[in-house]
């Protein structure tokens, strides 16, 4: 099994390679898309009210289910990503956040919508912790908070993109239509992920015994890496923080609340 700490140090150390900022745009696009999504239900809903004939309180929970299921979807879908890999969570979540938002344009009722866009909110942040995770790991030591935020700053992006389109389409035509793209965009995305997007190196190295996926992987996103290093002991001194923290942490939602994580947790 290759070394994770080795790994790490690998993608802290090299410099970016065309494909490493082809992986780390596709994690931005990720969180536009989630952003896009999340949105778009609010900017149609007066259109979605005249034809369900919801009051005001029934609109209120329409789109709170949205935020509801993304807090379940947090919780039950974030350790996921550890468990399957970030590219299969990040898959999996938009082939889901497609499904439901198609879904939504075919409902009829005030009974039907309540269950799917909660179920929308799940999908849509089963996808955001894995991105996340996979653009740490993806990102060089020196470049990665200024990375992360701009793959965060996405979401934000995604909804104000979402709030201009879909807006303009459901004006143009129906809200029903602004639904069927809102859920198109995220299928294409989760087609090109699948086809172009590597697996997390480090999570490869944790799991796959043989090492054969984690050096075709390491050897396209760092093309002046030797292989035969990665097998190798390294000092105790040298291993990054986020693998000697791992190492102690066990990865539950009770972790979050020990000694160390309590403070950060409560803020």
């Amino acid at each position: 099994m290759a070394n994770p700490a080795r790994v790490s140090v690998a993608l802290n150390d090299a410099p970016m390679s065309a494909f490493r900022v082809f992986a780390l745009i596709l994690c931005g696009l990720v969180t536009v898309v989630d952003g896009m999504d999340f949105v778009v239900i609010g900017v149609v809903a007066p259109l979605m009210t005249d034809d369900f004939g919801l009051s005001p309180g029934q609109l209120g929970l329409v789109l709170a289910a949205t935020q509801i299921g993304a807090v379940f979807g947090a919780v039950a879908l974030g350790k996921a990503a550890d468990v399957y890999g970030r590219k299969k969570l990040i898959v999996f979540s938009l082939l889901m956040i497609t499904l439901f938002t198609a879904m939504t344009a075919l409902a009829n009722s005030f009974e039907a919508l309540l269950p799917i866009r909660f179920l929308v909110g799940v999908a849509l942040t089963g996808a955001l912790p894995a991105t996340l995770a996979l653009t740490a790991e993806l990102a060089p030591a020196k470049y990665r908070a200024s990375i992360i935020a701009v793959v965060v700053a996405g979401f934000p992006a995604g909804a104000a993109i979402g709030t201009i389109f879909g807006g303009l389409i459901g004006n143009a035509t129906n809200w029903e239509m602004t639904f069927y793209i809102a859920a198109l965009v995220p299928l294409i995305l989760a087609m090109l992920i699948w086809w172009a997007l590597p697996e997390s190196p480090r999570w490869l190295a944790l799991n796959d015994s043989r090492g054969k996926k984690v050096s075709l992987t390491l050897k396209r996103l760092v093309p002046t890496i030797e292989l035969r290093n990665l097998w190798k002991p390294i000092s105790k001194y040298k291993v990054p923080e986020d693998d000697r923290i791992s190492g102690r942490i066990s990865p539950s939602l009770s972790s979050l609340f020990d000694s160390r994580w309590v403070k950060p947790t409560y803020m």
